[in-house]
Parts: C-alpha cells; sequence; structure tokens
C-alpha cells in the first residue's frame, strides 16, 4: 500500500453527506443522461392537459383541472422521492458504519483508481483506468463510469493531491485512449 500511496498521482477525500447522497440521486435520475425519460414524461403530461383544456369543450371541469395538476403531483412525487431516498441511504451509511458518515480516500495512480479508505475496514476496491470509457459532471461530483455501469464517484473539492483540473485532463485523456482501444478490439 505505502509504494502505491508515492507512486499515485491524485488522492481524494470524500464524505457521504447528506448533500453528497441527494446530489448522487438528482443526478442519475432527473440531471443526468437517462433523466431525459422524467422530462419527457413530464412534458407529455403538461402538453396533454393543456391540449384538453384548450381544444376540448365536452369536458368537465375537474378533469380539466385535474389534467393541469398531474404533471404538478408528478414533480411533488419526484421531490418525496429524493427527500425519502436521501435519507433512508443516508440513516444506513450511518448504521453500517457505526453512526459516522461513511469517508473514502481514493488513489489514482497511471493505471488503477483504489480506495485506501472505505467504511474503516480493510476492504479494497480496484478499478483499472482502462475500463473508464466515461466522465459527467455535476455541480460538485464527478462521476466515472465504465461500460458495465460500474462508477466512482469524486468530489469537485475532495482533492488532496493533485488538482481538479489536472486530473480531468489526465482522466479525459484516457478515457480518448480507453475508447480508441475499444474500438480497436470491436472490429
Amino acid at each position: 500500500m505505502e509504494e502505491l500511496t508515492s507512486e499515485s498521482i491524485f488522492e481524494t477525500h470524500c464524505v457521504h453527506t447528506k448533500e453528497f447522497i441527494a446530489e448522487l440521486f438528482i443526478w442519475t435520475h432527473f440531471k443526468g443522461p437517462s433523466s431525459v425519460y422524467t422530462h419527457l414524461l413530464w412534458l407529455i403530461f403538461l402538453s396533454f392537459g393543456l391540449y384538453i383544456n384548450i381544444y376540448r369543450d365536452n369536458v368537465k371541469q375537474y378533469q380539466k383541472v385535474m389534467l393541469i395538476m398531474l404533471p404538478f403531483l408528478f414533480l411533488l412525487f419526484v421531490f418525496l422521492r429524493i427527500t425519502r431516498f436521501t435519507k433512508s441511504n443516508y440513516n444506513h451509511s450511518l448504521k453500517i458504519n457505526q453512526g459516522v458518515p461513511i469517508e473514502v480516500r481514493l488513489i489514482i495512480t497511471e493505471e488503477i483508481i483504489f480506495n485506501a479508505e472505505y467504511l474503516n475496514t480493510e476492504r479494497k476496491i480496484e478499478l483499472p483506468i482502462s475500463r473508464i470509457m466515461r466522465i459527467r459532471k455535476s455541480k460538485n461530483l464527478i462521476i466515472l463510469g465504465t461500460k458495465t455501469e460500474q462508477i466512482i464517484i469524486l468530489t469537485k473539492d475532495g482533492f488532496t493531491k493533485g488538482t481538479l483540473d489536472e486530473f480531468l485532463d489526465f482522466i479525459t485523456a484516457k478515457i480518448a485512449i480507453n475508447k480508441q482501444r475499444h474500438k480497436v478490439v470491436a472490429r
């Protein structure tokens, strides 16, 4: 472990707070690439309600109100889901870590990302950088993903060795190489 730490290019530290969990959930479900479906569904609800209200005379007044309210009830449902998910996941993380928020320290070398500290245990998670195929950024997070949907989450302000800009340059170059290598292997 000591020799890998000495050859590390970047090191990060992250605490899984309620805000961290909420941002991750919101990004992955409502702001990330898969959120198109959520936005599309909301737009369909709203468009249908407006269409009925403007162009249909034979619809009862309560039905018109209900059709306009439906998209906003959907948004309320989404908000309640975020709140519930954040609270339950945060409480679960406290439970499995003896009442203390989970802390993760990642070490990034030229070839691998691994955790130096996770749940105060010796459990090691390693991810070869050659498997990382995409990078996503939210307000405070960097989410690295593999083709098999494995993810590594870093906080933008959590770098203890190296800087965010240096890391983004490094990982972007590695992802370009990985994608090129994947295209060659796929042929």
